[in-house]
């Protein structure tokens, strides 16, 4: 979690090996084995942040 909004997507757990952002308010839910998200694959990889978010 990076400034209370964001959660970073790290270089070793992207897809692309690049550093990812998405905000906190499209996680549905969390437990113990995962991040689920309100979101589509289709729609997260479309909207990903691929710069640090301002203010983070």
């Amino acid at each position: 979690m990076e400034g209370g909004k964001y959660i970073k997507l790290t270089k070793n757990n992207a897809p692309d090996g690049q550093h990812h952002w998405f905000p906190v308010d499209w996680v549905r839910a969390v437990d113990e084995r995962a991040v689920y998200l309100k979101k589509t694959v289709d729609e997260v990889i479309q909207e990903l942040l691929n710069e640090q978010p301002a203010g983070v």
